[in-house]
């Protein structure tokens, strides 16, 4: 931050986020910070000051990844309920984890994650349609959105590349199963090089990648629905042994690989998204349960389940930044506001986590 002022309101935030109790309004982080008349300054500081987030961002993304092995980059929705319909960003949408649908802000957040912690550096609020209805689900056919739109491909996008500005590169793990404009995320991962594995919706259409004499009982090499194709390539269900980051045993999935095309993709060029499915079948491998998207070849179909296990623990890791660090207590209702916040929620949680784990680390080499 550019201003003494602001550097010394920012650490007080941040001071009364970690040690606050309860609830992080602005009044107990005061509180929790030992100055509670500055009420009014931390409400101005947070919603009306003019700081730019971005660089503040940055330099947390690379704090993080200096104090930790990262890898991967975790990209996990967030959902706060609000109350009317005056904040930005609020509409009606449906919370897969509630099974309901709530009046709530939707936002995307990018987790640096290694084997035992994942920390957010970076944030984006999804607007909801001009129609009102929140995020639109990917349909066939649908129209090109562009970024006025606030469409979640130009989100993710949009953050991995301020992340890789900051950061080396590692993996992308999109853990969003209905993401909007999956094909132009894609397409858009592959022109960047960026390594990725992107969770899909058992009903989107793609292209077999296959010759036509190899498909079987006479298919034609057209669009198909992710989860026809993978009950027609059933004979090709194999177990893949894989490793959890934190956990040195193995594991084994069943799996079955599929080199498929995106509809509107040219097959072959830069970039195009040529990529590999890989369907994860049940414990019992009765039907599969989870299906992902990446850029990486299939002898390397083990790591895939190690990355994509990461994004399972996704609950945990937002469920402990709603009770520990205020994520889901902004008060505002601007976007500035809601950026300033979610970005001194994200130090604080940094600083928390970081800091147990290099007084862990100092213990045992002592």
């Amino acid at each position: 931050m550019p201003r003494a002022d602001q550097r010394r309101w920012g650490e007080t935030y941040i001071r009364g986020l970690l040690l606050g109790n309860g609830r992080r309004s602005v009044r107990s982080i005061a509180e929790g910070a030992d100055v509670p008349d500055a009420v009014q300054s931390l409400q101005q500081f947070v919603n009306q000051s003019p700081w730019d987030w971005a660089p503040v961002r940055r330099r947390t993304a690379r704090y993080v990844d200096e104090h930790m092995t990262t890898h991967a980059w975790l990209i996990r929705p967030i959902y706060i309920p609000k109350r009317g319909g005056q904040t930005a960003g609020v509409a009606r949408r449906y919370v897969p984890r509630t099974g309901r649908t709530l009046n709530c802000q939707y936002g995307l957040g990018l987790f640096l994650s290694d084997a035992e912690t994942s920390a957010p550096v970076d944030w984006r609020l999804v607007l909801p349609s001009p129609a009102g209805t929140g995020a639109r689900s990917w349909l066939p056919g649908r129209r090109e959105v562009g970024p006025s739109e606030q469409s979640e491909w130009c989100h993710v996008l949009a953050m991995a590349d301020d992340v890789a500005a900051a950061v080396p590169v590692r993996p992308l793990v999109v853990g969003l199963r209905h993401v909007t404009g999956v094909e132009r995320l894609l397409q858009g991962l592959r022109q960047r090089g960026l390594p990725f594995v992107v969770e899909v919706n058992d009903s989107m259409p793609v292209l077999r990648q296959l010759a036509p004499s190899s498909l079987p009982g006479g298919a034609r090499p057209g669009l198909t629905q992710i989860r026809s194709l993978v009950q027609e390539t059933t004979a090709r269900r194999q177990p893949v042994m894989w490793r959890q980051l934190h956990d040195a045993a193995l594991h084994r999935s069943y799996v079955t690989t599929v080199p498929v095309r995106l509809p509107g993709t040219v097959a072959g060029s830069g970039g195009g998204a040529d990529c590999l499915l890989v369907a994860v079948w049940s414990a019992a491998a009765t039907s599969a349960a989870n299906f992902w998207l990446t850029g990486l070849p299939e002898s390397q179909v083990g790591h895939v389940l190690t990355l994509a296990q990461l994004a399972a623990r996704r609950e945990r890791d937002v469920d402990t930044l709603s009770e520990g660090y205020g994520l889901l207590d902004f008060e505002g209702r601007s976007s500035r506001g809601w950026h300033h916040h979610m970005t001194l929620v994200s130090a604080a949680y940094a600083f928390a986590q970081l800091g147990t784990c290099s007084q862990q680390q100092e213990q045992r080499a002592g």
